[in-house]
């Protein structure tokens, strides 16, 4: 099976997000982290992990703890053991289309 993967957004406000270089280093670990350019989001740190062959869509991934539930889902690949903490940073309108 091949590794999960993960796409990071790199644009300068994602970027500048506390502890952005910490998410990217703890995915890295587990996955393969794959930069985006900016998706025009731009409310903290944005993550697109697929998962149950859908792309996710995840904004606000900027404190140790949503970083580490984000880890375990991209490493689960299914939406059904997703944390609260997840479930209520989802962007459910973007859910299904690829980065930019």
């Amino acid at each position: 099976m091949a590794d999960p993967v993960a796409y990071v957004c790199h644009g300068k406000k994602c970027s500048r997000a506390c502890d952005h270089d910490a998410l990217i280093r703890a995915l890295c670990k587990q996955a393969e982290v794959r930069l985006v350019r900016c998706q025009k989001i731009c409310h903290g740190s944005v993550v697109v992990a697929p998962l149950d062959g859908n792309l996710e869509w995840f904004e606000r991934i900027d404190s140790p703890k949503s970083c580490v539930d984000m880890k375990h889902a991209v490493v689960a690949r299914t939406r059904k053991k997703l944390p609260p903490r997840l479930k209520k940073r989802r962007l459910k309108k973007r859910s299904g289309s690829a980065p930019r």
